[in-house]
This record gives C-alpha cells, sequence and structure tokens, in this order.
C-alpha cells in the first residue's frame, strides 16, 4: 500500500494557491460556485496535460479510473465531461493566462544564474519552440489543419540568461512553418537553442546576423 505523497500532489505543491486565487479573485472566476472551482478545474486540465490525454472525454475517463486517488491529489470527486466542459467554456480565460505568466516569472527567477549548458558560452542564449495543439474539426472550422482535424501552432521564444524578459509566445494556424511567419527575433552574437524532433533534445546553433529577421 503507498504510503508516501502521488507525485501529482509533490508537483502541484510547487505552485503558489495563493497567487492562483489572486488571478481569480481579480476575474470573479468562483463567483456562485458551490463545488467546481477554478481551482478544481486547474488541477483536472493539468492532470490531462501531464498525463498526454488528447481530449476532454479521454481526461474524464483517465479521473474516473484513477477515483480512489483524486482526494489525495487535490481534485477531490470525480466529475463528468459536461461540467469539465462547461468550466472551459464559461469561465474567463484570463485567470489562466495571467497565472501562466506568475509561472513564467517564477520560472524567471529560479533561472536567473542557471549554468548547466555543457558548454561555457557568454552570449544570451534563446530557447525556441514550435508546438502543436490538435482541436475538434467540428467546433473550430476556421482552424483547418487536416481534413479530419483543426489546429493551431504555440511558437515560444524564451531568452535564459536575460530573465525571460526578451521571450516572444505567439499563436498561429498550425499549418504555419516556424521559420515562414516572423514570429522570432535574432540579433547578433546570439546563440539559439533549438528543438530537435519535437523530442524535447536541444541542439545549439550560433547565430550571426546584422539585422533582426
Amino acid at each position: 500500500m503507498n504510503q508516501g505523497t502521488y507525485l501529482f500532489s509533490q508537483l502541484i505543491s510547487l505552485i503558489s494557491s495563493t497567487s492562483f486565487k489572486t488571478c481569480v479573485s481579480r476575474y470573479k472566476g468562483d463567483y456562485k460556485t458551490k463545488h467546481f472551482n477554478c481551482w478544481r478545474q486547474y488541477l483536472c486540465m493539468v492532470f490531462g496535460q501531464l498525463t498526454h490525454r488528447e481530449s476532454l472525454s479521454d481526461t474524464i475517463l483517465c479521473l474516473k479510473a484513477n477515483s480512489n486517488k483524486l482526494y489525495h491529489i487535490g481534485i477531490g470527486e470525480a466529475i463528468v465531461k459536461s461540467t469539465l466542459s462547461t468550466a472551459n467554456e464559461n469561465r474567463d480565460w484570463r485567470i489562466f493566462s495571467d497565472f501562466a505568466w506568475v509561472l513564467i516569472k517564477e520560472a524567471q527567477q529560479l533561472y536567473a544564474d542557471e549554468k548547466d549548458l555543457e558548454i561555457s558560452i557568454d552570449n544570451p542564449v534563446f530557447a525556441i519552440d514550435a508546438s502543436t495543439i490538435d482541436m475538434c474539426l467540428s467546433l473550430f472550422q476556421w482552424a483547418n489543419f487536416r481534413s479530419t482535424k483543426a489546429g493551431i501552432k504555440l511558437h515560444v521564444q524564451l531568452c535564459r540568461r536575460l530573465g525571460f524578459d526578451q521571450r516572444r509566445i505567439r499563436l498561429f494556424f498550425a499549418a504555419v512553418w516556424l521559420s515562414a511567419n516572423g514570429s522570432i527575433e535574432l540579433y547578433n552574437a546570439y546563440l539559439i537553442a533549438f528543438a530537435k524532433n519535437n523530442q524535447n533534445n536541444w541542439e545549439i546553433h550560433p547565430v550571426l546576423l546584422q539585422s533582426n529577421l
């Protein structure tokens, strides 16, 4: 019998619930809410993301399969798909957007003096990634990607040594390639780390430019 703390709970314990409540209060996210508040909604979505669920239905099925553990990881009792779907549709998205920036600022502080690169360099180092987010074609026809699915692409550019102050996060249609949309700004003598084969393995590429792209 497991006597320790679940890994999910350990990860969530690193998140400031006070900061999250501040974001919720700012947009009155829990107004007239009795049971399924914004925090539980957030935990369900984080659970789905960390367990690589592909849809809300998949997330709910996985939660139900682990219903005896939900109380211990902070979610409480199992929920139905319509409850989570309604919360995602009706609650103010700015709650989670603001909280995302809170987490980014925390990461900024953690990485401010980080020196874990395999090579010794003095240049600013950018991390660049493009992630495709699959969507339901029947609901998001404007985001047509393939014959059977819709999608958008999230392009992220972060600078580790400048405390993430140099950052760009943009959304594009999934069919748009990273190098073709002008979403990246590169400067003279910067070093760029690109995601390799979408496997979280990084390559360091020296970039010497005379002007911005």
